[in-house]
């Protein structure tokens, strides 16, 4: 076990007065790693597997530490983490295509353009008196 997934293991089992996360972690990293999105976002992102492990474990203890942390009278442990796993990944992902977007423009005629310019232009040639 590396050091990093040490300290990981370390951060959950401190996470929950009434979870004991520590004994949990090994069952948790590898239903983080059988959840289909995980391998997609590792797929398409071309990040490191255990950044983005790292991220969903984070983000585990975010909701441990406020009011969406596991109840296992509500869900089995396999079905909230799949859940964590599945929003974390949905939202790396929709963060980083809307960086793209920002980043790559809008191709208007021969020249890229900010996608707001290509907007205004679009509104001017809709609405040419005001």
């Amino acid at each position: 076990m590396t050091l990093r997934n040490q300290q990981a293991k370390v951060a959950l089992g401190s996470a929950a007065p009434g979870v004991d996360w520590a004994t949990k972690y090994e069952d948790v990293c590898r239903l983080i790693r059988a959840c289909p999105q995980f391998t997609l976002e590792v797929e398409y992102s071309g990040d490191d597997p255990e950044d983005v492990l790292q991220d969903v474990l984070q983000g585990i203890l975010r909701r441990e530490a406020g009011t969406s942390g596991w109840d296992p009278s509500r869900a089995k442990l396999g079905r909230y983490v799949w859940l964590v796993t599945w929003s974390i990944c949905s939202n790396r992902r929709r963060a980083r295509g809307s960086r793209l977007q920002a980043r790559v423009g809008v191709l208007d005629g021969d020249e890229v353009v900010d996608a707001a310019v290509h907007a205004a232009r679009r509104l001017e040639a809709l609405n040419p008196h005001g």
